[in-house]
């Protein structure tokens, strides 16, 4: 059975030295949804050199819990052409990217947890809004987006398939 999590995740911008361990979580993720028959990730993306790519632009974040990386996200300004023709509420954005929480930890409010801290990261910089998007055969990222507020503003057909668009208003 599983329980909540009810320790403190600290969270923190990742270092270079970490990539290996990042990719390693990602190929995890990777395997276990494989197994759930949820194919929005694979050995093309996301891969080694994105994952470097964002710790070296500063925009990868850790959550951590006894010096275990549990979580793994990306914020920046960078999105798909896709994103253009979604119905936006706001200009004041953040857009979270490749949210993945280490398999073991799933199933604990982990990804929950995480969205708070980046909600209040955000809130606490001034930004407007969160924009994400999540694959439409995932059914355990999207209800956790719409448990949480976040509304479908647009689609996209990207390599995988179908994405839906979210954002929320902070």
């Amino acid at each position: 059975m599983n329980t909540k999590f009810t320790g403190e995740i600290k969270f923190r911008k990742a270092e270079i030295d970490e990539t290996d361990c990042v990719f390693s979580i990602f190929s995890s993720a990777v395997a276990d949804l494989e197994d759930r028959g949820i194919f929005q990730w694979d050995s093309v993306y996301p891969d080694r050199d994105t994952i470097k790519n964002d710790i070296l632009n500063k925009t990868l974040y850790v959550g951590t819990f006894s010096d275990e990386i549990i979580a793994v996200f990306v914020l920046s300004k960078e999105f798909d052409d896709a994103y253009n023709f979604a119905m936006w509420s706001s200009d004041s954005y953040i857009i979270l990217h490749r949210l993945c929480i280490h398999p073991k930890w799933q199933n604990k409010g982990i990804g929950r947890k995480t969205m708070a801290y980046i909600e209040k990261l955000l809130i606490k910089n001034g930004i407007g809004s969160v924009r994400l998007d999540a694959f439409s055969k995932n059914p355990y990222s999207i209800k956790l987006y719409e448990s949480i507020g976040y509304k479908k503003v647009g689609k996209a057909n990207w390599r995988k398939g179908l994405f839906y668009i979210y954002e929320k208003c902070l």
